[in-house]
């Protein structure tokens, strides 16, 4: 039976973060550009409320705001990240759903069903960012180690 070439996550996650540093810019720059778009689609998909607080909640954190990736071999890396997240408290109970109680007798009054828009504004664009992400690695690498 013949062996796969499989990296082990540890080897990639080094390999990755070995990158020169003019590769991790475009791909960072790419990263960026995708999470505007996804947040500017995610707010233009939330139903606006009363005051419009859900869709104004959305919001991009850069990498200098993500939380960073941990060590590897001893060493802390600077991760690749952004993030799009909802500010917003009560998202969460919009996006899944939830259970209306009554505050006085605790009692369950009704359900609230799911206005899903963040996971399927994602399914439907995360080819595109993907693929975005994919053309700046091979435009990079392409330029920094030749063909």
């Amino acid at each position: 039976m013949a062996k796969g070439g499989f990296i082990g996550i540890e080897n990639l996650r080094r390999k990755l973060m070995e990158m020169p540093v003019e590769i991790r810019k475009d791909v960072q720059k790419a990263m960026d550009i995708g999470a505007d778009e996804f947040a500017n689609a995610a707010k233009s998909a939330v139903k606006n409320g009363h005051t419009g607080q859900l869709a104004k909640g959305i919001k991009v954190l850069d990498a200098d705001s993500v939380k960073r990736g941990r060590a590897i071999d001893g060493i802390k890396h600077d991760a690749m990240r952004v993030r799009v997240v909802n500010e917003v408290f009560y998202a969460p109970m919009v996006e899944f759903g939830h259970v209306k109680v009554n505050s006085k007798t605790g009692q369950v009054t009704g359900h609230v069903g799911a206005r899903d828009t963040f996971y399927p504004t994602w399914n439907g664009m995360k080819r595109r960012i993907k693929g975005r992400i994919t053309r700046a690695i091979n435009k990079s690498v392409k330029q920094v180690w030749g063909k």
